[in-house]
């Protein structure tokens, strides 16, 4: 009985290190952010800085989506991306450059929102079928005056290349078991030594 357990946990050990391994290898797909505009903003004034760090005003209005999307190569260093909304009470609209500025000190006038959480890309594991991930979100004006973003979902992945990789790390336990168990009935069918004490 030892033996047996010897044999199976050496056997099986390195298979599920590998496997294990093997489950952690991610690959990165770029990520689209689709936000729904549920209420009207036209309170606000908004900008987007992209995954490069360009700041560029964008319309928001109701009824409409906009996506965040990046096509192409992701640059280098790339950053999350950032939605600014500045209310149209705070004065002249600021420029570009000033709500970089913003973004960079992690600070901002009273009524300035910043929506972050968008991005650029996303880590798939090896049997996630998705070549793009696209997450979608409510933007809506909450009773207090303040935006509102909320997470409505992402879409799925096929679940056939899932059960592809569940079936055959099944198989491969299936068989070091196999294995071990032939091994141990090999080494238990010797007879021993004359004299020799059993083991």
């Amino acid at each position: 009985m030892t033996r047996w357990l010897t044999v199976t946990v050496l056997l099986v050990s390195p298979v599920g290190v590998r496997a294990d391994v093997g489950l952690q290898i991610s690959s990165y797909v770029p990520h689209d952010h689709i936000i729904e505009v549920a209420g009207d903003v036209s309170a606000y004034r908004f900008f987007v800085r992209d995954a490069r760090g360009d700041v560029v005003p964008v319309p928001l209005a109701a009824g409409q989506n906009y996506q965040l999307t990046w096509d192409g190569p992701l640059p280098r260093f790339a950053v999350g991306r950032v939605i600014v909304a500045v209310p149209h009470t705070s004065g002249k609209e600021p420029a570009p450059e000033e709500v970089a500025e913003m973004i960079r000190l992690g600070s901002s006038p009273p009524g300035v929102q910043k929506l972050t959480g968008f991005p650029p890309a996303a880590a798939v594991p090896p049997y996630d079928s998705r070549s793009r991930v696209v997450s979608r979100y409510r933007l809506e004006v909450a009773p207090g005056g303040e935006l509102r973003l909320t997470e409505l979902g992402q879409n799925r992945s096929s679940p056939v290349p899932l059960l592809i990789w569940l079936t055959a790390g099944l198989a491969a336990f299936a068989l070091v078991v196999w294995v071990g168990w032939r091994l141990v009935r090999r080494g238990g069918g010797r007879s021993p030594a004359p004299g020799a004490p059993n083991p």
